[in-house]
């Protein structure tokens, strides 16, 4: 997605939204970083003991012939279960924006749920819904500079310019080595200059 600032030839730039591949990971310190971490290490030692139990009952059931129609009977009625509630989940994923907003309903404060659906809805020119996830994101991470960034990319498409200055600011506050928010306040400053 490309942004063109100023009126004139010479005053015209491009800018891809930053962040347009979505963010992976939570951030460090988020709640959804540290549940992460909460559940790995108690998956592992669990993934020994599921093994042993699959043993054990496979060697109970090698020794009795009811036992062994008793656990495929099991095992039938746990697999259509699990069948029942995949379909279910499956609906979530039909697309990013079904996705991503289920993720703001299951996780409230999810700062990467809401900067992921501006982006998406900034990459389909949504303007008007991008920029309240984006101001939510950065209700919940206001030290996130790509976010400061990308709501002033979509504040200067509407032509907010005032509100869009503020934000490339705030991201080069966050991070001065910002290369594309250094050239996006530069060249809004000079499209502002030359159409006075």
């Amino acid at each position: 997605m490309f942004l063109r600032v100023g009126a004139g030839p010479a005053a015209r730039s491009r800018f891809k939204v930053k962040g347009s591949r979505f963010k992976a990971s939570a951030p460090a310190g988020s709640p959804q970083a540290s549940a992460s971490r909460q559940t790995v290490p108690f998956s592992l030692p669990l993934i020994g003991i599921f093994i042993a139990v699959t043993w054990g009952v496979w060697e109970l059931a090698a020794t009795c012939r009811v036992l062994k129609v008793g656990l495929g009977i099991v095992a039938a009625v746990v697999l259509a279960a699990c069948m029942v509630v995949t379909r279910k989940q499956i609906g979530w994923w039909k697309d990013s924006e079904t996705l991503f907003q289920r993720m703001i309903e299951a996780v409230e404060g999810n700062y990467v749920a809401h900067y992921n659906i501006g982006n998406l809805y900034s990459q389909q020119d949504k303007l008007a819904e991008a920029i309240p996830h984006y101001q939510k994101a950065l209700e919940i991470d206001p030290k996130d500079f790509q976010t400061h960034f990308n709501l002033g990319l979509s504040l200067l498409r509407q032509g907010r310019l005032a509100e869009a200055r503020a934000h490339f600011v705030e991201a080069l506050r966050l991070w001065p080595d910002y290369a594309e928010a250094q050239r996006a306040l530069a060249e809004l400053d000079s499209s502002t200059e030359e159409q006075k």
